[in-house]
């Protein structure tokens, strides 16, 4: 049955993936433990505006390279064309590089805007762009997973993901210890990290694509590159009015409401990851194998794999929710949170969020292979929907407001993702 099993080579990714997940769920709660219990709770809530901030400016400018260098290197050598595979990954360092320093002027800029309307605290302008460097880093790893996606050498991406998170916990560890529990030195243990860490994904990256496209010249391309462009810049635009829906619950519970309010809100969230990170594996295994259905127009193999990983995902999500509603109390407790009544009901909610976003685990590669217009259009709907409803709903009830209304919008945007996708398989079928 074993040998069976380990045959597999999609199983054997699989595994290793859940594997590699399961010590970033572990290192996650350590983590969350450490900073809640020697940082404190408002600290917690004003890391998690910086980033959420952060996220946002990040939505704005980057280009995700690795989405987009796993779609044109996985095809180009679906199709033999090694020269234009090679020019691909050219272009995805240099989006990195470019897009990153764009980060970087953009959080310069607006630091002291942001930190005194979010933060309240216009000195914290520093941490903030502090925290910069940590997406900096996250950029410049763009091509770097790409290009292993593309290879399916998703050992690799998970080994990484993993040490990347224990990294994490083991300088937060060392800072509590030798350099005090403030804001800065919390910011500063994951500039730290990140930057160890894309060092080393980087070199193994160049020692590996040098190694395979030794021989072979990058010829330019203007067909190719246009169409790297039109890709990127359709994928920009869906992340940059994303940027406007991508964590801004935590923008709005600071505005409206208070640091602490962003603390337990992000403090309960994080509980309750592992539901998000169990299905980070799918879509980073199926996104190759989606391409070449859809380049072999096998549209029926698209939707029997989306069925078939998310009937697993449901199983896993009851089972870990019995879990975590039954000992919830003796969890805060054990990261020195007092517990309320009304922990509960927000257990609940940010429960049923997680686990419909985890259900459209296949949204994004779904667009990405078959039409990026369709993220695009709905991030635009999901912005103006929390810049105005959530936005509304903060100020008259607070963190309830913000939840209710974050589960509405996962409802709806559910319903139009999977009429999307039945759409497009009926009409390829």
């Amino acid at each position: 049955m074993f040998d069976k099993l380990f045959q597999n080579k999609f199983k054997k990714d699989l595994l290793f993936s859940y594997a590699s997940q399961g010590i970033v769920i572990l290192a996650g709660f350590a983590q969350l433990f450490l900073i809640n219990r020697y940082f404190g709770l408002e600290i917690f809530g004003q890391f998690s505006i910086i980033v959420a901030t952060i996220g946002i400016f990040a939505s704005v400018v980057t280009a995700r390279s690795s989405e987009a260098v796993t779609r044109f290197l996985k095809r180009e050598e679906l199709n033999a064309n090694f020269s234009n595979a090679k020019l691909t990954i050219c272009i995805g360092v240099i989006v990195d590089f470019v897009t990153a320093l764009l980060l970087l002027l953009l959080s310069y800029f607006v630091s002291t805007l942001f930190s005194e309307l979010f933060l309240k605290d216009e000195t914290l302008s520093f941490e903030l762009f502090l925290y910069a460097f940590v997406v900096f880093f996250g950029f410049m790893k763009g091509t770097a997973v790409g290009f292993f996606q593309a290879k399916e050498q998703f050992s690799v991406i998970n080994f990484f993901s993993a040490f990347s998170a224990l990294l994490n916990v083991f300088l937060i560890g060392v800072a509590i210890v030798y350099f005090g529990n403030t804001l800065k030195i919390l910011i500063i243990s994951f500039v730290f990290s990140s930057g160890v860490s894309w060092g080393i994904v980087f070199l193994f990256f160049i020692f590996s694509a040098k190694k395979e496209y030794k021989h072979i010249h990058a010829s330019f391309n203007k067909a190719l590159i246009k169409e790297y462009w039109n890709f990127n810049l359709k994928t920009f635009l869906s992340s940059s009015l994303k940027a406007g829906n991508q964590n801004i619950e935590n923008l709005i519970l600071g505005f409206f409401v208070n640091a602490e309010s962003v603390g337990i809100y992000q403090t309960i969230k994080k509980i309750i990851s592992p539901i998000s990170i169990m299905v980070q594996p799918l879509s980073m295994l199926f996104y190759p194998k989606m391409i070449m259905y859809f380049e072999f127009k096998n549209a029926l193999e698209i939707k029997n794999i989306i069925i078939k990983a998310t009937q697993y995902i449901a199983i896993l999500i009851i089972t870990f929710a019995g879990v975590i509603i039954v000992n919830i109390e003796l969890i805060l407790e054990f990261m020195n949170v007092s517990y309320k009544t009304n922990y509960a009901v927000y257990l609940h909610i940010i429960f049923l969020i997680s686990s419909i976003t985890a259900f459209l685990w296949w949204v994004r590669i779904f667009s990405n292979t078959v039409n990026p217009t369709y993220s695009l259009y709905l991030n635009l709907m999901a912005t103006v929907y929390q810049v105005i409803i959530t936005s509304f709903f903060a100020y008259l009830y607070g963190l309830y407001g913000v939840l209710f209304s974050l589960l509405t919008l996962q409802l709806i945007l559910a319903c139009f993702w999977l009429y999307l996708g039945k759409s497009y398989v009926n009409k390829n079928v």
